[in-house]
């Protein structure tokens, strides 16, 4: 995994199961199923700020966490180094280990899995999970020991938060993860004193500054063009959630430029994450490249930047709802359209080009 350049843009690449948008709108659950399922899955109360260890103790042993009743499980956690001896300090890249006990009869195929967001460099990062593969989440037996390395943060976070969510149902490719399946049963917060049970204190994550009028913006509109894979934008930060993003919608980043540049990215693919399970005030790193037809250079003008959403398919007469929009130009950008005069040319998609107005991963595709 990169470790280098900013700590938004260092961040790892989730593949199978947690880097596409969720099922499509046919697979979900009813409406009351989803009502009760967010009562249970919403966090419990925050606690009081754990108090200091004793001198002498151990600051990162082992600690049992409280579960939630919808799983049959007891979850111990703890944090290690690449050492693969116990954390010391606060650390950019760490270990999180935890043993799990079944009490009881487990359903075949069900798995725990992590959802990590940690404070960092001023913003409440959501982390993509950098393991791959059911097998590694996979509840086998009356125990099991998973773990989730974090190698991603360039620098050492103030706090992370994890939440454990428990499904069972197999999740084996990127297609078929939804979040109606899955049941956040236990959280646990790590800072410079060790790993503490239950979510972190509210204010560890205040929410972020976005321009006024907008749900959705840049943690900062600077950016560069590249020429590497037919060109497009690289973007030095990532992109902010003031509220949690909604299940029945698609979000995608967009522009068009003066020389008449143009494209579309659904976030999830972008982002390389689960756009849907991030938390309310939280930041998604901009990891992939925004590319379009033509190619958007830096001899493209100005552009606008729009991060929208739309309602999935088969219900598509609506227009995209706009979250917030950038005029970008010099390698940054300003909120808010561009000035007038704007005048974007007509171009002609040719041939087989028709992906570059939206260009998605995942089932939904269009």
């Amino acid at each position: 995994m990169a470790r280098g350049g900013h700590a938004l843009s260092a961040l790892g690449v989730m593949a199978a199961c947690n880097g596409a948008p969720a099922a499509p709108a046919g697979s979900m659950t009813s409406a009351a199923a989803r009502t009760a399922l967010a009562a249970r899955t919403a966090s419990p109360a925050a606690p009081a700020a754990p108090a200091a260890p004793a001198a002498g103790a151990p600051r990162w042993a082992p600690i049992a966490l409280t579960v939630g009743s919808s799983a049959p499980l007891a979850i111990t956690a703890h944090v290690q180094t690449f050492g693969d001896e116990a954390a010391t300090r606060q650390d950019a890249a760490f270990i999180l280990v935890h043993d799990v006990t079944a009490r009881g009869a487990l359903p075949t195929g069900a798995e725990l899995r992590t959802r990590l967001r940690c404070r960092v460099s001023g913003v409440n990062l959501h982390v993509p999970d950098e393991l791959g593969f059911s097998d590694d989440y996979r509840l086998t037996g009356d125990r099991s020991t998973l773990s989730r390395h974090v190698t991603s943060l360039r620098e050492a976070p103030q706090a992370c938060e994890v939440a454990f969510a428990y499904r069972t149902t197999p999740c084996d490719d990127r297609d078929h993860r939804d979040p109606f399946e899955e049941v956040v049963i236990a959280t646990a917060c790590l800072r410079e004193h060790g790993l503490a049970d239950g979510p972190c204190l509210p204010e560890t994550f205040p929410p972020p500054a976005l321009p006024a009028g907008f749900s959705i913006g840049l943690t900062t509109p600077k950016h560069t063009f590249t020429e590497a894979n037919g060109g497009g934008f690289l973007f030095d930060g990532g992109v902010s959630f003031l509220e949690a993003p909604r299940f029945d919608r698609d979000y995608a980043i967009a522009f068009r430029c003066e020389d008449g540049a143009h494209g579309a990215r659904d976030l999830g693919s972008i982002t390389n994450a689960w756009v849907h399970i991030v938390p309310a005030g939280s930041s998604l790193a901009l990891t992939g490249q925004l590319d379009g037809y033509p190619e958007p250079s830096s001899r493209s003008g100005r552009c606008e930047l729009t991060l929208t959403s739309s309602k999935r398919s088969p219900d598509k007469r609506a227009r995209p709802q706009v979250h917030g929009t950038y005029c970008l130009a010099n390698g940054t950008g300003q909120p808010g359209p561009c000035a007038a005069p704007f005048q974007v040319p007509v171009v002609d998609l040719p041939p087989g080009a028709e992906q570059y107005r939206l260009r998605r991963d995942g089932p939904a595709r269009r």
